[in-house]
């Protein structure tokens, strides 16, 4: 029988902005790469665990992107599965599924409660593929699930009936599915690390799935959601091959897919990497250094599209145009100034040079631009700071 050929990827964001900026252009340059590789390695399926956009109510340009890119995937002959993730809606990628059958893309948009219906079997040249679906689900569906199995027990508290109720859940496989099995899933699984920039997702109490669930059942697992490439374990293979750009400053430029052949069973995987389309570069510096911390950073960047930059700058006293300069400086290195987080020490005895030292987010920022406005006042509002969150979730600037 001949091979199967199978690309992983999940986590795109299409329609996300940074602090404000578009980045369709990265998604372009991406999406047009990953059409040329699935054709220069003759891939037959193309997995896309979840995440896929980065709103449930993505911009049409973001659709667009999307349908052209299957439609092109569909003319090299690739069967496409895709599951949605927690930033995606059901509904907007359920709504094609009739009309995108015929283009061989698959969509499992929910958990069903009749486990067969999130098994996709797929005949390629001769030999069989089966891809258990797990997209992201909410605490109601595994309820749901846990009911039709009829795994509630009153002596058991509600974590293990979902535990159990997730055990039976990856048990199952249809009778005649018994080599080539893979697991496509958006959720968090064994001792993964976060890169700070993936909303928690939390399984009714189940802080992740355990691996040895899979363990006998599963030749791989295709994981989504995390956006740093990670093997959680090697039998079975259980792989997070992380978002194909950047989401945020503090991720690692250097991005992943996964291949893998199947045959009578699972015979090889390889982390491939992708490309850098655009570089974030995050710098950590002081008011005394910081033009020639921001030009060593940016002496080996990567990318055919102009660096974006963060600076955050530790500074003994607050400086009126300082923003200007460090724009002026960026503009003259050929990148643009995306952030600039300014950093008051509260201890002026500590050296310039101990930098992160004191370092605040945003939200602290706001929380002391608050209390200096405000003196009288003991703290932020508890209203004002999530509506300020909000906010900066939006704008991109916080995790996602």
């Amino acid at each position: 029988m001949a091979q199967i050929k199978v690309v992983h990827t999940y986590d795109w964001h299409l329609g996300k902005r940074l602090y404000r900026k578009d980045r369709e252009e990265e998604h372009l340059l991406f999406l047009n790469w990953l059409v040329d590789y699935l054709e220069s390695v003759n891939a037959d399926v193309l997995l896309i665990a979840g995440d896929v956009f980065d709103s449930p109510t993505p911009a049409h340009s973001a659709l667009k992107n999307y349908y052209d890119f299957l439609k092109k995937v569909n003319d090299l002959g690739v069967q496409t599965v895709v599951i949605s993730g927690n930033h995606d809606s059901q509904g907007l990628i359920a709504a094609p599924k009739n009309l995108l059958k015929d283009i061989k893309t698959h969509l499992f948009p929910r958990l069903e409660t009749d486990l067969e219906k999130n098994i996709c079997h797929l005949k390629i040249n001769g030999n069989d593929l089966w891809i258990k679906s797990l997209p992201y689900f909410r605490n109601y569906e595994l309820i749901k699930l846990a009911s039709e199995l009829e795994m509630f027990d009153e002596e058991l508290v509600r974590e293990e009936v979902f535990k159990n109720t997730l055990k039976r859940f990856f048990e199952y496989w249809p009778q005649e599915a018994t080599k080539n099995k893979m697991l496509l899933s958006h959720h968090v699984f064994g001792d993964y690390a976060a890169t700070g920039s993936e909303h928690f997702i939390g399984l009714s109490g189940i802080e992740s799935v355990s691996i040895d669930w899979l363990r006998g059942n599963t030749d791989y697992a295709a994981l989504g959601h995390i956006h740093k490439y990670q093997a959680l374990s090697q039998e079975p293979p259980a792989i997070y091959t992380g978002s194909p750009l950047q989401m945020r400053f503090s991720e690692s430029k250097q991005k992943h897919i996964s291949t893998m052949i199947f045959d009578e069973g699972l015979a090889s995987h390889e982390k491939v990497e992708i490309p850098v389309f655009r570089e974030l570069v995050q710098v950590k510096t002081n008011s005394q250094t910081y033009e020639s911390d921001i030009e060593k950073k940016l002496k080996n960047v990567q990318g055919e599209l102009l660096p974006y930059v963060e600076v955050q700058m530790e500074m003994l006293e607050s400086r009126t145009g300082m923003v200007d300069l460090v724009k002026e400086l960026c503009t003259k290195l050929d990148c643009e100034l995306l952030s600039f987080l300014p950093i008051l020490k509260e201890n002026d005895s500590i050296e310039p040079e101990s930098i992160g030292a004191n370092e605040l987010n945003v939200v602290e920022l706001f929380k002391r631009f608050y209390k200096e406005k405000y003196p009288e006042s003991e703290a932020v509002p508890t209203y004002l700071e999530q509506h300020f969150k909000a906010l900066i979730d939006e704008s991109g600037d916080e995790n996602s």
